[in-house]
């Protein structure tokens, strides 16, 4: 099974969720559907 990850620099990261939306947008998940999470700490 493939597995895809996504690498951030967390000292760039502002919280913006972009990466979020970016990942929602690309799959053309439905409203409701998220497939990455991004969970701030």
């Amino acid at each position: 099974m493939t597995r895809y990850v996504m690498a951030i620099d967390l000292r760039r990261c502002v919280g913006c969720q972009t990466c979020t939306a970016a990942c929602k947008n690309a799959n053309a998940t439905p409203p409701g559907v998220q497939w990455r999470r991004v969970l701030d700490i």
